[in-house]
């Protein structure tokens, strides 16, 4: 048993106005907790864009900012005690936050140079590249995170003047803190970034710190009672007897950190299959986790107020949390039910979509974190027994949950997801959490029986949910609901989880974390012509560079031209492993001698690499999802322009289905502001931006037509069958671009306006096979189309004017059958019959009067659908689709021939 410290506290009467400082403390927490979130949100931004967005490398930004954390905890938990006045060092703590945070963007650019120099250095060397990460990661981050790790102590100091107050002094500043925290992440994700940016957020926040930091100097706050200790009564001390030794009670502590910090990284896994990993789904789920804490905090400080919480309230709250945590684990694969349920209610609204995932993450995960919210001030509460040591004993307490919550999120993500998945990591800290639980039972005045009855009970719980969660959650991937029958290929590993599965389509999809990432089927038709279009339109390509490799189809592609390297880079391995399920589109890229496969952010790589290319191809995920702007920002633009050889092209993907039209102009903006002699070209409905470093991009027709022989089979495969096919796919030049994107702020690693432009339903409006906004956008550039020229070179005058009157026939064919799939065949049919006007050569009329008798059929107007079948017929063109549309017409009118 623990021995009884001598008590020294000032009596209650002696300290002036203490009510309306603890008042004025809880206030400063709370900014303190919300300012805290927003700085790890943007410096965790700030400093991937340094060390790279890879898995290890946003772990070790985190680890690193949680440890300063700690060791603040730490160091100032001692010196609140030793301090004449906690309330002042708080001040100064916050105030050297605020400073180093006006500071930190300067550093940062000041010491890139020489991250970059070592980095290069060390390429191929995955230990030392981590190891010179967390060394960048301490020297920026390491100082301002221990000021941060300090406050909770110094602010302890200030309230604490009673040990039996001390758990409700130290239940109200935790609890204000975390709500603080929520707070801060909704106030960072909904509206402090995108309505001022990066460094605007950064500013505004460090005068939060300054302004908290004037407040708690002037403030005339009571000082610590270190300076004259005066004894209390035995009354008014913590009873130390029937507790286990501090020793247990800080590895229950060091646990709690652990198993908290491994939950939110399963739960936060298990949600973004519904959610999808948005910054907004990452936000929700961040406040709902904290919330849960926060309701625990407040929870203890009301028990506390009532009447002192015991060893066994520590034991049960942990042992229920486990059992909860696992047996709502089976909701996981049921939120986008609820989602969608609840949208079908109130609507497919962005705000519909938020309230949509907050009441899915409540309903996994906010009772288990509820109770785990309870565990830390609990467990702090019983390791302080005196008053004048409550900063230290605090400090310590902060420092061992803060560092086992490092460990856990780091063992979570990268040993127990990768070895068993998160079905199997759920279970496993379900199972320590039960035994850390019962452990501390030991120490109770309970009696033997007792503790071996609590602990049979508790594993006899245990085990019966480990069955039925086993049984409800079947198959290799059961948080994504993909039948078992259709996935092919399943790994957990430490960035994502990925699946190959057979598409409705017929074909493979590669999905990550649930998201239909790439196709292998009719639809990948566009990231081969990403790969083929500019080896075609350069001269003489060598070398070309691939970021992101998902079914290897765009590697693949370019591998296809003869003479020409590749470097892929994908921050996921997994990818790589998968190629082989893709071969029949990729052709076995990932094997291919002239092929190098680079584990990495596609970014970061760049960022350290002395390579040049003649190609740049980019498809990375969405734009909207959390992180990847860095990789559509006007500075990554630049970045990639500095590592291509003369005449050299950057291509990006521009997927009009999954952005708004604004979103779509501001990725086209950005790379215009660096590569003034940009294009746009479309494939089945999909956007592809060509670039050129040096010069306008030109066709010459003769030299296009020698390199395109040698992959003719490929492209018709992709519905591009010779070089006028080819042709018709470009959309905008250069200067349709800069009219498309006026007014249209770019996207910047200041202003990712791609990921926080305001949250969007998942299941946004759609006409017919379009949403509303990819209608939208294909509408506008088609508009524009016929003013845009395709730049030919060497071609003679009547080819030219014969490709701008052939030009302007196929944007009506392009309107008409953008208006006809969205459903609107009043807007199809005036488009076609504006073709069919301008039409002169009979295969032209013939398609266009094929496309008016598919719209009649789809009004209902038969007779009319067959009558311009006939003229199809009149025109002596074979056409095998209107036989067969024709014959089936004929099949629904009785007595037709």
């Amino acid at each position: 048993m623990r021995s009884v410290r001598p008590v020294l506290a000032s009596p209650a009467v002696t300290v002036p106005g203490l009510g309306a400082t603890r008042a004025w403390v809880t206030a400063f927490f709370f900014c303190s907790g919300s300012i805290a979130l927003i700085y790890e949100v943007v410096w965790t931004r700030q400093m991937v864009l340094l060390v790279g967005a890879s898995t290890p490398a946003v772990s070790t930004v985190l680890g690193v900012f949680m440890a300063g954390l700690a060791v603040g905890g730490l160091v100032f938990g001692g010196l609140s005690d030793r301090s004449a006045s906690p309330l002042k060092l708080y001040g100064l703590l916050e105030a050297g936050i605020g400073t180093y945070a006006l500071a930190l963007p300067a550093l940062i650019h000041s010491v890139t140079p020489a991250y970059v120099r070592a980095a290069h250095a060390l390429h191929g060397e995955p230990v030392l590249l981590g190891l010179l990460r967390v060394v960048a990661g301490f020297a920026l981050l390491g100082l301002p995170a221990a000021l941060m790790g300090g406050t909770l102590p110094a602010l302890m100091r200030v309230v604490a003047t009673r040990p039996t107050r001390l758990g409700v002094d130290l239940g109200r500043l935790y609890t204000a803190n975390l709500l603080g925290g929520v707070a801060g992440t909704l106030a960072a994700a909904f509206v402090l970034i995108g309505s001022l940016g990066m460094r605007g957020t950064v500013v505004l926040a460090a005068l939060g710190n300054l302004t908290i930091a004037l407040a708690a100097l002037v403030w005339p706050g009571p000082r610590s009672s270190t300076t004259q200790p005066i004894a209390v009564s035995p009354e008014e001390t913590t009873p130390s007897t029937g507790l286990p030794p501090d020793r247990i009670l800080l590895v229950t502590i060091f646990l709690s950190g652990f198993l908290t910090m491994g939950y939110e990284v399963l739960w936060t896994r298990i949600l973004v299959f519904s959610l999808l990993s948005t910054v907004y789904a990452f936000a929700v789920i961040l406040a709902i986790f904290l919330s849960g804490l926060m309701l625990g905090s407040m929870a203890f400080t009301l028990a506390e107020k009532r009447g002192r919480l015991g060893i066994e309230t520590l034991c049960v709250v942990q042992i229920v949390a486990a059992l909860f945590a696992l047996g709502l684990a089976p909701l996981g694969s049921r939120i986008k039910d609820v989602v969608e349920s609840l949208s079908l209610r109130v609507g497919f609204t962005g705000a519909t979509f938020v309230l949509a995932m907050a009441a899915g993450s409540a309903l996994l995960m906010l009772i288990p974190a509820t109770l785990m919210g309870l565990v830390f001030p609990l467990a702090s509460r019983l390791l302080i027994t005196d008053v004048a040591h409550s900063g230290t004993a605090l400090g310590r307490a902060y420092w061992v949950n803060t560092t086992g919550a490092v460990a856990g999120a780091i063992l979570t993500g990268f040993v127990l997801i990768p070895a068993l998945g998160l079905k199997g990591g759920l279970m496993l800290l379900a199972g320590m959490q039960v035994v850390a639980g019962w452990a501390p039972v030991l120490w109770s005045r309970r009696g033997r029986s007792h503790r071996m009855a609590s602990a049979a009970l508790a594993a006899s719980g245990l085990g019966l949910l480990f069955a039925l969660v086993s049984r409800a959650l079947a198959g290799p991937s059961p948080f994504d609901r993909t039948p078992s029958d259709r996935m092919i290929a399943h790994r957990e590993d430490a960035t994502a989880s990925v699946s190959v599965v057979v598409s409705p389509s017929g074909g493979r999809s590669l999905l990550i974390d649930g998201f239909e990432a790439a196709s292998a089927d009719d639809r990948s038709g566009y990231m081969a012509m990403m790969g083929h279009l500019p080896v075609l339109l350069h001269p003489n390509p060598e070398r070309a560079l691939v970021v992101c490799f998902g079914t290897g189809t765009t590697a693949g592609a370019v591998l296809g031209n003869p003479g020409v390297s590749v470097d892929i880079v994908d921050i996921n391995r997994t990818v790589f492993d998968f190629a082989d399920h893709f071969r029949d589109f990729n052709h076995g890229a990932a094997h291919d001698p002239r092929a190098r496969l680079v584990v990495e952010d596609g970014r970061s790589f760049l960022l350290t690499s002395t390579e040049s290319y003649d190609v740049i191809t980019s498809e990375p995920m969405p734009p909207t999802f959390a992180g990847v702007s860095s990789l559509y920002s006007r500075e990554y633009y630049a970045l990639a322009r500095a590592h291509l050889r003369p005449g050299g092209f950057v291509v990006q993907w521009l997927p009009f289905h999954l952005v708004t039209p604004v979103q779509a102009w501001s990725i086209l903006r950005s790379i215009q502001d660096v590569f003034p002699e940009t294009t746009l070209w479309i494939h089945n409905d999909t956007g592809i931006v060509i670039a050129r470093r040096d010069g306008a991009v030109t066709i010459d027709l003769q030299g296009l037509a020698k390199r395109f022989a040698p992959v003719a089979s490929e492209m018709g495969r992709f519905g591009v069958p010779n070089v006028d096919a080819l042709l018709g796919m470009y959309a905008l030049g250069p200067s349709g671009v800069a009219a498309l994107t006026r007014g249209v702020a770019a996207v910047t690693d200041d202003r990712p306006s791609l990921e926080y432009q305001g949250p969007r339903h998942s299941l946004a409006r759609s006409w017919g096979i379009y949403s509303e906004d990819q209608l939208q956008a294909l509408v506008t550039v088609y508009s524009l189309r016929p003013l845009e020229p395709v730049p030919l070179f060497g071609a003679s005058p009547a080819d030219a004017a014969l490709l701008r009157t052939r030009r302007i026939t196929e944007t009506y064919a392009l309107l008409g059958d953008v208006y006809l799939g969205a459903g609107s065949t009043k807007r199809a049919r005036e488009e076609y019959n504006k073709g069919l006007a301008t039409s002169p050569e009979p295969l032209q009329r013939a398609q266009f009067l094929f496309a008016l008798a598919q719209v009649a059929r789809d009004e209902g107007n038969i007779p009319e659908a067959l009558r311009f079948l006939d003229q199809v017929h009149a025109l002596g063109v074979d056409d095998t689709a209107a036989v067969r549309l024709r014959e089936a017409l004929v099949s629904r009118v009785p007595g037709s021939s």
